[in-house]
């Protein structure tokens, strides 16, 4: 059980808090993987290996690693995008807000985060098959570290005046071409 598993890491680590995203259980061998944006917290569960008990007695087996999951970006993958990010557009005021988009509750089972260039770029597609006249686009806190993929906005998108990329892993440098 889910909620079962998280209560009794969070425990364990506290104070420690975390957000388990993606969260999926293997039932043929009741492994479950999540992933953590903090790599504090990572550490934290790392230190519970073998410490935390199950309902059943056993010992919890923990395994940390510091990679991101890997995703095919696909036409159901582009669809719970769109949906997603319908609810995030203005249509008065043209302009749509994917600030945190990995963490939107419709996403929160897939790995949907625009810093993977794939993904970024099945975003700059939607919006210019669907929403060509955007104005303004709100890229802020998605750990964005590089801006290179972002180069076909100026064509996919040629009415968008504005785009917010505060809070990201972007430095200036990145700007100066």
């Amino acid at each position: 059980n889910k909620e079962v598993l998280i209560r009794l890491i969070m425990n364990a680590v506290a104070p420690q808090t975390f957000v388990a995203h993606y969260y999926k259980v293997d039932a043929d061998s009741n492994f479950v993987q999540f992933y953590l944006e903090d790599y504090d917290a990572a550490e934290a569960i790392f230190r519970q290996d073998k410490k935390i008990e199950l309902p059943d007695g056993f010992k919890m087996f923990i395994r940390v690693r510091g990679s991101v999951p890997q995703v095919r970006v696909d036409a159901t993958l582009k669809e719970r995008m769109k949906l997603a990010m319908v609810k995030r557009y203005n249509a008065q005021t043209k302009d749509m807000d994917l600030t945190k988009f990995h963490s939107d509750p419709d996403l929160i089972d897939i790995f949907c985060a625009l810093a993977r260039p794939p993904i970024m770029i099945a975003v700059i597609d939607i919006i210019g098959e669907n929403i060509p006249d955007l104005e303004a686009l709100n890229l802020n806190d998605n750990k964005l570290g590089m801006i290179d993929h972002l180069k076909v906005i100026a064509t996919k998108l040629p009415q968008l005046k504005i785009l917010y990329l505060g809070n990201n892993k972007v430095s200036s440098d990145d700007f100066i071409t």
